[in-house]
């Protein structure tokens, strides 16, 4: 692991400039109006996770928004690590309350304040990178790691 922990840690400017992009899709799942933005946003997603050398990703269209499901295959029999996280944020009102733009995230004091860096892009993308970290570094895995991320767990908190 010590090879993986050195290359997020010769990465973290990257990543922090790709997650910052991410927190910019206003991906709230609850306002119609900004359907085709939850799925602009997940296929920006797809598209990192396959950009990070993720093997296998799909975008699912639902009744609602869409679901990524996304593997990376190990040997045969192995354990598998399932990874679950949510790309849709909840509104940003009552908008007054925010110190700068909701979906212009800013590191103020070290911390990156935008709506979603602390539930869920935040910790969905940590995982991600995690991912690609330990990718980058070791020729093969000893287990099979499966990803599912939606895009309807604030669906109803408008």
């Amino acid at each position: 692991m010590k090879k993986a922990i050195e290359y997020f840690e010769q990465h973290y400017n990257r990543f922090v400039s790709d997650l910052l992009e991410f927190l910019c899709f206003d991906s709230v799942s609850s306002d119609p109006e900004r359907a085709s933005r939850v799925v602009d946003c997940a296929d920006w997603l797809a598209n990192h996770l396959r950009s990070v050398g993720i093997k296998e990703v799909e975008v699912y269209p639902t009744g609602g928004h869409p679901i990524i499901f996304a593997q990376h295959p190990g040997p045969v029999d192995s354990p598998t690590v399932l990874i679950y996280g949510h790309y849709d944020v909840m509104h940003e009102d009552p908008i007054a309350l925010w110190e700068s733009a909701p979906f212009e995230p800013k590191i103020r004091d070290g911390a990156i304040f935008a709506r979603g860096a602390a539930d869920d892009k935040g910790q969905l993308f940590l995982y991600v990178k995690a991912v690609e970290s330990i990718l980058n570094t070791y020729d093969s895995l000893p287990i099979q790691i499966k990803m599912i991320f939606e895009g309807e767990e604030e669906v109803n908190t408008y």
